[in-house]
């Protein structure tokens, strides 16, 4: 399949998922806390040289993360995260929903 003949296909929502792994060494309860602690997630997330303001860090079902990515720019990114289901400390499901705020992309 070419490059021309991608463009010409549609994507279908429901049938459209992305599933990142990483494998890391470290405990579990450790790795946890670094996506669940609103001051741990601040100082790793996103791309390099951007910095986080975490507004609010509710880790429940149908819990809400929202927050401000600052680039390096000066420009800020609002962010807001619904998180859909938590197994701890083995999986965090969420949503991230297109808002008036946010980027103009929503996923889960």
């Amino acid at each position: 399949m070419t490059d021309n003949e991608l463009d010409d296909q549609s994507i279908e929502e429901e049938t459209t998922e992305l599933r990142i792994t990483r494998t890391v060494d470290t405990p579990r309860e450790r790795l946890w806390k670094a996506w669940t602690d609103p001051e741990q997630v601040a100082k790793w997330w996103g791309p390099n040289g951007f910095t986080n303001t975490v507004h609010e860090m509710n880790v429940r079902p149908a819990g809400v993360w929202r927050f401000v990515m600052h680039g390096p720019d000066g420009a800020d990114y609002y962010n807001e995260f619904v998180y859909d289901e938590i197994v701890e400390p083995e999986r965090l499901v969420y949503t991230h929903p297109q808002t008036k705020r946010t980027a103009s992309c929503g996923f889960r």
